[in-house]
């Protein structure tokens, strides 16, 4: 690795961990903002993801829950146990078979969510009017080149 590639790569690195940090305080805020912490408690970053995971993908059951967030299942089964017990997700046994069971989002954390979700949307959205219209189209460019490099199920080249 030259020297140009790895400053390129370090600022990227840092670049992420700041946007990380922003999406993080976005997210804070967002929740006490809606009186969240009082509802369910503390949510730590992985349960949120956890939450996003179950929203985007639709109910899902423990293993599938365990491969997107790419933990072990027993670990994704206690973490989908704490967000039962705050009344985040619910369990819904499967009629046919009684043990298939589904995680999803309770109807009553769907609105905090979504809040959330549109809160980070929006500091998204301020980021690309800042940036400019130009700017924000050859970042979306490349965003899209390094998710097609990230996804496992894309074909690899560019």
């Amino acid at each position: 690795m030259n020297n140009e590639t790895k400053q390129l790569a370090q600022r990227i690195l840092e670049t992420g961990k700041l946007m990380r940090d922003r999406v993080y305080d976005v997210q804070a805020q967002a929740m006490n903002q809606r009186t969240m912490a009082r509802r369910y408690g503390e949510l730590t970053q992985s349960q949120l993801e956890s939450i996003r995971v179950i929203r985007k993908n639709g109910p899902l059951g423990i293993n599938e829950l365990a491969e997107h967030l790419g933990i072990s299942s027993p670990s994704a089964s206690v973490m989908a146990d704490r967000l039962v017990e705050k009344k985040i997700l619910e369990r819904t046994v499967n009629p046919h078979d009684r043990r298939k069971v589904t995680i999803s989002v309770s109807k009553n954390a769907l609105k905090d969510i979504e809040a959330i979700e549109q809160a980070i949307l929006v500091f998204f959205m301020d980021l690309v009017d800042r940036l400019g219209p130009d700017t924000a189209k050859a970042w979306s460019e490349v965003l899209e080149k390094v998710e097609m490099i990230l996804r496992p199920d894309t074909l690899k080249s560019l």
